[in-house]
């Protein structure tokens, strides 16, 4: 097993900021599709950038559940691999619905 930089005490406080971090940004998402700025490819836009952002969080701090959701939301999200506007805003709704289950 490898060694981490951070002692467990200073890990376990970068996770809770980390899980907070990961909430604002479900919420910011949430906003983002009840007000439909930009419609649905507005949409994947700025949520391809903000699962960037919980990917890099969660994957810093061994949250790896939310990690592999937000590296597919990202995934989808990508102008070169996204499918319809449509399904791909309707499989973000489900990974954020699990990804909410992994904060409680």
């Amino acid at each position: 097993m490898t060694k981490s930089f951070f002692t467990d005490s200073e890990m376990e406080n970068l996770r809770k900021i980390a899980m907070e971090e990961i909430a604002e940004i479900v919420e910011e998402i949430q906003e983002k599709f009840a007000c439909g700025e930009g419609g649905a490819s507005g949409v994947c836009d700025t949520a391809h950038r903000l699962f960037h952002k919980m990917a890099g969080s969660a994957g810093v701090t061994g949250l790896d559940n939310i990690c592999e959701l937000a590296s597919e939301a990202e995934n989808i999200t990508d102008p070169e691999n996204r499918a319809s506007d449509d399904e791909t805003v309707n499989r973000l709704r489900e990974i954020l619905q699990l990804i909410e289950t992994h904060l409680c």
